[in-house]
Order: structure tokens, then sequence, then C-alpha cells
């Protein structure tokens, strides 16, 4: 038998298999959840192989995607041609009823795209596709196919030394632990008949592979995304305000005292800031109507630096990059001010307030943040602003931080020092003018100490670790600073979801 006799038998046999297929019933469900086992609302999942097959997880993470899938067929020129991808070691073989334009994209198993080619025109009959692998390095990928309005995805493959091992089915995570998973699933490798794609808000998208279109208790995992990935990231792109032309002198302190915001008790304000329970995480009432048959009033959550207090700072109200040059937070200003909601553009130029500037008063000098009003200080003075930092000192009430981090408030190697923070304690152990990178070692590795070894904390862990890289730990900055309109960013971070939100001009 020729060489062209033996392909044209086997065109044959594939056909016969293709002319089995039916409707396929896709009846797929689970959970999405995040690398710190919190469920993931919102999520968005869409089958690969037809992206009319979708569905949106809900507030327990939990998604269903129903509907049926057909196998394409086409009519070609030649009797038992159809339309045909297979993967050989770094070879895809792909056979078409037609001329036709074929798209191949690889991707990492947390669904970055790191090969996308299409050729516009490949020949009836086989087609050979050599994958450069080599340029990926090892690690495991998957690939998909696009030929004649047919999807074919091959997930995961593993790739070493340049080439492609084992197809490999993954029915567990594809978060940080998907490499140790699939290198411990290899002797099982199977092909992936189908994938999911996986996106939400704030976190990485993902592609998850699936062996069969029935099946329950799938569990996968989206990686957040984290806010430290701003800090080195070029403003090139982003909108920058524009500086300070005119604008009053000021200066910041920083504190973090985990009590109730001043800004959300209704006596104080119209614009509730949000407050979270003891997990910092979850927001509950800023009051509650109380009273009795002659009257009623508002009664404040009591705070957590109260005995008996339930009301906390929120954790998602730490600072964060917007990129190298721009940060976002919140802060205390003077209690005579009714500041409430109100934000401020900062302008650091490279000043220290309590004499000669130090390295790190430089290395910030030409960045802006803008911080949002939520607290008022009775210590704080007039220009003063007291930033929101994770690790920036208890301040006057240490009591609430005990309680939410179970640590004792007056060790000062654990919390720092009172007034003053990570930064304070690390001067006073290592010499107010150390190298400017000793200090911020020291208050890395304050802030991992405290914040870095409970997943509950890692927004605080954040926004410390913010601190001593977008800001280089600096002490007591001085800047030009002005009202502006509060960035929608910030606008979402700070309003009680609780209570309604005055209307515009209140």
């Amino acid at each position: 038998m020729t060489t062209a006799s033996r392909f044209l038998s086997s065109l044959i046999i594939l056909l016969s298999a293709f002319s089995t297929l039916k409707s396929e019933v896709i009846n797929l469900s689970g959970t999405v959840r995040n690398q710190f086992d919190k469920f993931v609302a919102g999520a968005e999942l869409v089958l690969l192989g037809d992206s009319s097959i979708a569905a949106t997880t809900d507030s327990a993470g939990q998604f269903t995607l129903a509907g049926e899938i057909t196998p394409v067929r086409r009519q070609v020129p030649l009797p038992g041609f159809v339309t045909s991808v297979t993967l050989c070691a770094s070879r895809l073989r792909v056979i078409l009823g037609r001329p036709a334009p074929v798209a191949v994209t690889v991707y990492t198993i947390s669904g970055k795209t790191v090969y996308d080619v299409t050729s516009d025109r490949l020949e009836a009959g086989l087609n050979i596709i050599a994958l450069p692998m080599n340029r990926f390095g090892a690690g495991y990928y998957m690939i998909a196919v696009d030929a004649e309005e047919t999807r074919r995805v091959f997930g995961y493959v593993s790739s070493g030394a340049g080439s492609i091992g084992n197809l490999l089915n993954n029915d567990k995570s594809n978060g940080t632990e998907t490499a140790t998973i699939l290198r411990k699933s290899a002797p099982q490798a199977q092909t992936g008949i189908d994938a999911l794609a996986i996106s939400a808000d704030g976190y990485e998208s993902a592609i998850y592979p699936i062996s069969s279109y029935e099946r329950s208790g799938i569990e996968i995992l989206l990686r957040k995304i984290s806010r430290l990935d701003y800090i080195t990231r070029s403003c090139d792109d982003v909108t920058m305000p524009t500086p300070n032309s005119g604008g009053k002198s000021g200066w910041g302190s920083r504190y973090w005292d985990c009590c109730k915001p001043s800004c959300s008790w209704p006596e104080n304000t119209r614009h509730l800031a949000a407050n979270c329970g003891i997990d910092g995480a979850e927001e509950i009432e800023c009051f509650k109507e109380v009273g009795n048959e002659y009257d009623s009033w508002l009664e404040g959550t009591k705070s957590g630096c109260e005995q008996d207090g339930i009301a906390y700072m929120c954790y998602r109200h730490t600072p964060f990059a917007v990129c190298e040059k721009l940060a976002y937070g919140f802060a205390a200003v003077p209690a005579e001010n009714s500041a409430c909601g109100k934000c401020f553009q900062l302008d650091f130029d490279g000043g220290f307030r309590h004499g000669e500037p130090k390295a790190a008063h430089a290395m910030i000098k030409g960045k802006t943040m803008i911080v949002m009003a939520s607290n008022i200080g009775h210590d704080v003075s007039g220009g003063q602003f007291d930033i929101m930092i994770p690790g920036g000192g208890l301040g006057a009430f240490g009591q609430g931080c005990a309680k939410q981090w179970n640590v004792d408030e007056g060790d000062e190697s654990v919390v720092g020092v009172r007034l003053g923070g990570f930064i304070s304690k690390c001067q006073i152990n290592l010499g107010w003018d150390a190298d400017p990178e000793d200090l911020k070692e020291c208050v890395r590795g304050m802030c991992d100490n405290l914040f870095g070894n409970d997943p509950a904390l890692n927004d605080l862990w954040e926004g410390c670790i913010w601190y001593v890289d977008w800001m280089h730990a600096v002490d007591n900055p001085t800047f030009t600073y002005k009202e502006v309109e509060c960035p929608r960013e910030l606008l979402e971070l700070y309003y009680s979801s609780k209570h309604p939100k005055p209307g515009d001009g209140e």
C-alpha cells in the first residue's frame, strides 16, 4: 500500500469515528475560590468550545454551566476528509476539508497567552504546525486550535527542554499550587476535551481544562491580583492629576488604630464610611435606630476600641499604588474640619517636617497621593494628614488592634512605637541616620512578622509593604495639598454599603 493510500485509509477511519458523534449535554458545576480560601462572587466562566455556554458565580462562589455542544461536521471536497486536530510531541497535525485559516494559541496555567499565531490559509488535507516550545521554557501549557469553526483544546501539556511531553488534564486547582499538582499527576496524563476560561475583577484570569462535559464538584482557584503589582507600574498609561499650583503646605504622619472611623458615626456626617466586624472584612451597620413610644434616634454601632464594641476599621482602607508615582489611600484630618468623604491631593516635595530631609524624603519627591478623609484626629493639627498605614502606630487607642490581631498592644517589637509605628522602632534600633535600605528591610520584617503569616491580614500586609516599597518608609514628609474630586476607586472603597449614600451636593 502506498503512503497516499495509507493516508486516505486513515482519513476514512477518522470519518467513521466522527460519524458517531452526537450533541453532548453540558452539565458542569462547582465553586471558585481565591488563594485565601474565600469565595469569589461575580466570576465569569466561559466554555472555550462554545462561548455561548457561560455562567457567573453567586455570592457563595458557585456556578453551573448547562447546554448542548455539537461537533462540527463539514462538507468536504473528498469523502473521508473532516476537520481534525491532533497533537504529537511538539507538532500539531491539522487536517482540513478545504483551504481555511487556522489560529493557534498557547496559554500558561494562569491563562496568560504566550504564543498566538494565525495562518491566513492552510491547504486542504494534512498540515503540520511545529510549536516553538523552546521559547517558553519548562512548564505546563494549554493549546487551543481554531480551524474551520472547530476549536480543539489540549490541556495541559508539559514542556521541557524545548519539547512537549504527555497531554494532561488537571482536575485540581490552577493557582499557585498548580505546577506541583501537574507534575504529580503526569503519570496519569490524558487529553482534556475542552476548557473553561475564568475571569473576575481583581483576579488573574485562568484556564481550567475538563475531561468530561458532565461533572459536579469542580474546585477552581483564582489568584487575587495584589495591589503590590502596581508599585513599579509605569504611569505612562495613567491619567496623572495636575500638579498643585498655589496649594497649601502640609505634612503627613501615619497611624492604624483599628477603631471605628469617626466618619462612621451618624452624628458626624451623612457621608458614612464603612465599618467592619472584628475580621476587618465583613461590613456591619454603622448605626441602628432606637427609641421608645415618645421618641427615636440613631445609635452608632459601638467601636471595637471601647468595652464590648464590635465596629472596626475595614482592612480594605489600606493605601495602594496606582502606578510608580501615584497612590491612593485614606487619612484622618483635623477635628475642626467637616471633611468626611472629601479628597485631597498631596504632592510630595522632598521635605521633612522635623528637620533636615533624609534620603527617603528625596526618594518620594515628585510623587503624588490622593487621600480620602474617613476619620478625624483631636491631635491632628492644621495642614496635617494622618495617613492610614498598617504598622504606622496604634496612636491613642491600642485595644482595638490588640483584640483584632491577638497581640500585646504594649509590645513594641511586634506593634512598633505607639506614635510612629514600625519605622520609629527601626530608627531606634538602627539609628536615625541609618541607611534607608536597612531601615526599609527592618520595617519589611516587622510587616511580615505581624501581618504576613495570616491570610486574613493580607490587606494589611500589602498596605504595610506599600509603605516600604512605594513610600520608602519615609518619616513625616512635607507636601503641598489641595482638595480634589474623589477618584472612583476611593469612593467605592469608602462608602458603607449598609446605608444610603447622600445625593449630589449633600
